[in-house]
């Protein structure tokens, strides 16, 4: 994580615990920032403004119009490959929990994943014998990036100008995973801040 003062939005506001379900004492409603005349602007502010039109959008999209698929597209579609213990995931796009991810892997399949995204999967095995239901479902999650100094970088973010990084970004990750022997997703433990 980068060095941040404080995250005043996991201290004070009401969306925070209804995006993520942590309690926050005293919680209030704030829903903008607004920048006074002669005093410091901090991190805090900046990043708080930030977490309330993100967190506000994501609220709204997962309430409002849910998860699912556009109707003229086939983001994510599964599909068959010649390769034993592998499928295609369709290139697209799909709302999941508010959050509106993208696939631009065209022939993208599971085990493609490793190179595409720099993930190691796990391997696919058929049963032992007969045949056995599998769970195939899209996890999506937030990730911080910077130029160096964490697992996943982007020296781009580095400002030639003044040779030093800036700010961090905040990347939507995904992936397609594999539960074997599932049918219902209610019995996958959920990491905290995945969808």
């Amino acid at each position: 994580m980068g060095d941040y003062s404080r995250d005043t939005f996991e201290l004070t506001n009401v969306m925070h615990q209804v995006a993520t379900g942590d309690a926050v004492t005293d919680a209030r409603h704030y829903v903008g920032v607004r920048l006074q005349q002669a005093v410091p602007v901090l991190d805090a502010d900046w990043n708080e403004l930030e977490d309330i039109r993100r967190i506000d959008a994501q609220i709204n999209l997962k309430h409002y119009f849910g998860d699912g698929i556009p109707s003229d597209n086939s983001g994510f579609q599964i599909g068959p490959v010649t390769a034993d213990n592998d499928f295609t995931i369709n290139a697209g796009m799909a709302m999941v929990s508010g959050m509106l991810v993208f696939n631009e892997v065209t022939g993208l399949t599971y085990t493609g994943q490793d190179t595409a995204f720099g993930v190691t999967m796990n391997a696919l095995e058929p049963p032992p014998a007969g045949i056995r239901d599998d769970l195939i479902y899209l996890d999506v999650w937030h990730e911080e990036l910077g130029p160096t100094g964490i697992d996943r970088t982007d020296e781009r973010l580095t400002n030639p100008n003044i040779g030093i990084e800036t700010a961090r970004r905040i990347e939507r990750r995904w992936l397609v995973r594999v539960e074997p022997g599932v049918s219902d997703i209610s019995g996958i433990p959920q990491e905290p801040g995945h969808a």
